[in-house]
């Protein structure tokens, strides 16, 4: 496979939140790899429902703005902008 990440990402585990919408749904999540450019983000049940934009939160930092750029069917992989 070919790596086209510009930053390397660091295994991590820790608790995250996903958070969508104007009524600021959140689903709790599982951070798995972190850079300072993205992550990958285990989500317990399934990803369908998750949009391609939204925020999320890694541990108790503010939420960062990202979007989604690989998703399958428990995990997506995100960039921060």
């Amino acid at each position: 496979m070919d790596e086209h990440r510009t930053e390397q990402r660091h295994r991590v585990l820790k608790s995250g939140r996903i958070i969508m919408g104007i009524k600021a749904v959140k689903i709790d999540c599982m951070i798995r790899d972190l850079s300072v450019k993205g992550a990958r983000v285990k989500i317990p049940s399934s990803t369908f429902g998750v949009p391609a934009e939204f925020m999320l939160a890694v541990g108790e930092a503010p939420p960062r703005p990202c979007r989604v750029i690989h998703r399958s069917i428990s995990d997506v992989g995100v960039q921060f902008f």
